[in-house]
């Protein structure tokens, strides 16, 4: 029996370790690819550690603008998730808690699930042909706000969900006080489902962070691109493929994603949390 269950711990801890490594290793060599001078990436046989270690890649990134690219990329999405959180606390409110014809209301929340399921590639142009006539393209506001095809239906849905986990008494026993619909939402029921708000904040935007498609079509200024973009030019560059700007640069867009997970993850599990135990 202890043989057994020694045999079983065993193989275990052996599928965790190579799942470890398969997931680390990509990333490692990322790391070592960053600071790898050029002659050793395109080598037949690659290395595990550098032979000479080069800040050459990450100087090189920086004299590009990158680091103007990373503030534009935090702006679009802090922008949008804003305004996704704005329009979406309002209107995930009005479709669970107002009295809504049903065919109205099913059909609304019918139209946000399929405005969502719909491939981005199928509605990019003629949002960008609605855009150009308005001049928001080429302009980071303008590409916040093409994003809420991506975020404000997964907001409203969401945050529909959090509301419906808050018993009604409590609304009734506010507007019976003489409090309206707006007072109620903003100083009772956006407290409580504050860590729903935060969850829908953080997912948000790391649905942003990484888009590339709409950045693509929507900007065409180099000092507006966002990372995504960045990225992929280095890849079809007219030198061809850099590979240590390119292992360069995505090791720094992939850092302020990771760390941001970390600090929050505690909120994002609060939230979904809360909203399952309200449901018992």
């Amino acid at each position: 029996m202890l043989c057994s269950k020694f045999i079983s711990n065993l193989i275990l801890s052996l599928i965790v370790i190579i799942l470890i490594i398969y997931i680390l290793l990509p990333i490692y060599w990322l790391f070592i690819t960053s600071f790898k001078i050029p002659i050793e990436y395109w080598t037949k046989t690659p290395t595990l550690f550098p032979s000479k270690f080069t800040l050459e890649h990450y100087y090189e990134i920086f004299n590009k603008g990158f680091l103007l690219n990373i503030f534009n990329t935090i702006f679009v999405c802090i922008t949008a998730s804003s305004i996704a959180i704005l329009v979406g606390l309002p209107a995930s409110y009005s479709l669970s808690r107002l009295k809504i014809a049903n065919l109205f209301k099913n059909g609304m929340l019918t139209w946000i699930l399929i405005s969502r399921i719909i491939p981005p590639v199928v509605i990019v142009i003629p949002l960008y042909t609605t855009f150009k006539v308005f001049g928001l393209t080429n302009n980071l506001l303008g590409l916040s706000i093409a994003y809420e095809v991506y975020v404000l239906p997964f907001a409203i849905w969401t945050l529909m969900g959090f509301f419906k986990t808050i018993p009604k008494e409590i609304e009734e026993a506010a507007l019976v006080d003489g409090a309206n619909r707006i007072t109620i939402l903003i100083k009772i029921l956006v407290p409580t489902i504050l860590p729903g708000i935060i969850a829908v904040l953080i997912m948000g935007i790391l649905t942003i962070w990484n888009e590339f498609l709409f950045a693509y079509v929507f900007l065409s200024e180099s000092s507006k691109l966002t990372l995504p973009v960045v990225i992929a030019g280095l890849v079809t560059s007219e030198y061809g493929e850099i590979w240590g700007q390119l292992a360069a640069a995505g090791l720094i867009s992939s850092v302020p994603m990771l760390l941001f997970t970390v600090y929050l993850q505690k909120y994002l599990i609060l939230g979904f949390t809360t909203r399952e135990i309200g449901k018992m």
